[in-house]
């Protein structure tokens, strides 16, 4: 008994916390392997059941990606909205003549996303993408993917800038706000541009 006095008030909860966690975890199990069914998978079907099984939550943004989203969001003028991870296919509406030809145009856009959106808060359009184009970009299927979303951005008219690791994501005037301009013109003008 004396040695867990001699513990702290926060080694006594983090063991507090893993006991009931350890419970929590091993009445799902024994839930599970009666038979008992989650409740998710309750209204599908035996398929759809087991393909969701093998789903695990992932985080949506990397380090890099949040910085620069943070970054973005200090920066970009009011009456404009920076919206991460977007679907071409939300970008884009397909009119092509042809079923085969709507179902091949429709898989181009539906499988890629860019980075980063800003749209005009007004017209609700895009207006800029941005892509954070980390090492994976130099692989040869990550150029042809890059290839591929240029030229829908092209397609689009809507410029694309593409931004190598470390380096400034440089906005055009029009989109920074006006003090982070000042801030950009005194530092270009200390370092003699």
């Amino acid at each position: 008994m004396s040695h867990i006095v001699s513990l702290g008030l926060y080694q006594c909860l983090f063991i507090v916390v893993i006991v009931i966690l350890s419970v929590i975890f091993v009445s799902s199990v024994r839930g599970l392997l009666k038979g008992n069914k989650p409740k998710w998978a309750l209204s599908l079907n035996g398929e759809e059941a087991k393909s969701i099984s093998f789903l695990w939550p992932s985080p949506l943004l990397t380090e890099w990606e949040v910085q620069s989203l943070l970054n973005l969001n200090r920066r970009v003028r009011s009456g404009f909205h920076v919206c991460p991870q977007v679907r071409l296919a939300d970008l884009v509406r397909v009119d092509a003549p042809s079923f085969r030809e709507h179902l091949r145009a429709s898989y181009g856009v539906q499988r890629k996303s860019i980075d980063f959106i800003i749209v005009c808060e007004e017209t609700r359009e895009a207006v800029l993408g941005i892509e954070l184009d980390d090492k994976s970009h130099d692989r040869p299927d990550r150029q042809k993917r890059d290839r591929y979303v240029e030229a829908v951005f092209e397609k689009i008219a809507v410029p694309l800038l593409r931004v190598k690791p470390y380096t400034r994501i440089e906005l055009p005037e029009w989109l920074e706000r006006p003090e982070w301009l000042e801030r950009k013109q005194k530092a270009d003008t200390k370092a003699g541009h």
